[in-house]
């Protein structure tokens, strides 16, 4: 019996690289935000193949942050214009702009990366990936599926599999 004086999510949850108690989780079986840490984890991985749903979740929280991020930053613009006396205009943007920076090239190694996992799934190679900067062409990648077939990039996801 479980100890009720630990709240649920003070215990140890298995990770995604360990595996847990019943293997690894493959991405179909993830949460959203499970998903998106897995992509962020495998920003260097372009071997393997990526699920429709793993690129969807993916660029659906970048476009999220990204105006959320971007709403925030005017907000704090907004505050400093107001209150000048704080700090130096200059020096406000120059954090804005560093900030929106980092997140940009955090977000295109991940889409790279990501990208070229995608096409692996359809069985092409990853060298195509920076197609991906290329406008429609994220809704396109992620609206078909990719090949049911084990390919050189290794073998599909399989959605009934636990």
């Amino acid at each position: 019996m479980r100890d009720m004086t630990v709240p649920d999510f003070a215990l140890p949850v298995p990770s995604d690289r360990d595996g847990g108690s019943f293997g690894p989780i493959p991405p179909w079986h993830r949460s959203f935000f499970r998903s998106v840490r897995y992509t962020f984890l495998n920003v260097f991985t372009y071997s393997g193949r990526a699920s429709r749903a793993e690129y969807r979740r993916f660029f659906a929280f970048e476009m999220a942050f990204s105006v959320v991020l971007v709403v925030f930053l005017h907000a704090v613009e907004i505050f400093f214009r107001t209150f000048s006396a704080l700090c130096p205009e200059d020096v406000v943007w120059g954090i804005i702009l560093a900030i929106l920076l980092l997140w940009t090239l955090a977000s295109a190694l991940v889409s790279l990366s990501l990208t070229a996992r995608r096409f692996h799934d359809y069985g092409m190679t990853g060298a195509l990936a920076p197609l991906v900067f290329l406008p429609l062409t994220t809704f396109l990648i992620g609206m078909f599926k990719g090949n049911p077939k084990p390919n050189r990039f290794g073998p599909p996801f399989d959605p009934a599999r636990p």
